[in-house]
């Protein structure tokens, strides 16, 4: 609800820190362009996208230093498609 993990790297380390805050609001600020939506749960930091595996029935993004793979809900699918494909909006 209002509790967020936000998973960083600090010292090539994965870093886990717990916001009293909404996803919603973390993602109406707006922190960094590369930013994005793509599950209810998550915001990924495409810098960090590694791969993107599936298709439009089931779609998963990999993240450098992350192992667990990250669903991309249908409601998101076509903005993540989207800026994937133009590379240039992700620096």
């Amino acid at each position: 609800d209002n509790y967020v993990s936000i998973h960083h790297l600090q010292d090539d380390r994965v870093i886990k820190t717990l916001f009293r805050k909404s996803l919603k609001s973390i993602q109406e600020e707006a922190l960094h362009p590369a930013l994005l939506r793509c599950h209810r749960s998550y915001l990924i930091n495409l810098t960090h996208l590694q791969q993107i595996h599936g298709n439009r029935n089931k779609l998963t993004v990999f993240l450098n230093q992350v192992k667990t793979p990250i669903p991309v809900s249908r409601q998101y699918m076509d903005a993540v498609f989207a800026l994937v494909s133009q590379p240039s909006q992700m620096a």
